[in-house]
């Protein structure tokens, strides 16, 4: 199985790459990277506006397109293919994302309406459907998938404000001081 991901940012990638090979045991070998390219260093990066590279815009952009998602499943592998579009929650009420905002008042029910709007929205984006085609919809950014890693206390993350904050402090924790610079 060849594993496809369209993501909004190389943490996304990582994030989702570990899931595969903790869960399913896939080589690196077996995943294409379609957004962003891992190609690009620090000096490209520099010189380019974040939406060249990867942002919610950018795979919204190729959901409308599907250029890529048909040469993806199109390729003359003899492999059966997956793909996984990988967005956050978080500009879900930005204009041209433009997702529902369900009530707060039950977290649960909270989280799965947002994933499940945002999974229409995707579709709607896409106009046709694909096989082999699954969704990482982090809720609300991907610190939100691993802090509970790192925090002892509640394991529902939707309970912090800025999560990005809060993982970066409980992470910060378990890191020699002068390493602490880089994050």
């Amino acid at each position: 199985m060849v594993y496809g991901i369209i993501a909004e940012g190389k943490s996304d990638l990582a994030v989702i790459t570990n899931v595969l090979k903790g869960l399913k045991g896939v080589d690196s070998a077996d995943i294409n990277y379609c957004v962003p390219e891992l190609d690009y260093d620090e000096t490209d990066l520099s010189q380019m506006p974040s939406e060249a590279y990867s942002s919610w815009s950018v795979v919204k952009k190729h959901c409308l397109e599907k250029t890529l998602i048909r040469d993806f499943f199109d390729s003359p592998l003899d492999e059966e293919c997956c793909l996984i579009i990988q967005i956050d929650s978080e500009e879900r009420t930005l204009i041209g994302y433009d997702v529902h905002e369900p009530p707060k008042e039950n977290t649960e029910l909270y989280f799965t309406t947002v994933r499940e709007n945002i999974i229409l929205k995707i579709k709607e984006w896409l106009s046709e459907s694909f096989d082999n085609l699954y969704f990482a919809i982090t809720i609300e950014e991907v610190e939100s998938w691993i802090l509970p890693l790192y925090f002892k206390g509640k394991k529902d993350t939707g309970c912090f404000i800025n999560v990005k904050d809060k993982f970066l402090k409980e992470a910060n924790k378990n890191i020699d001081k002068k390493d602490r610079k880089h994050l």
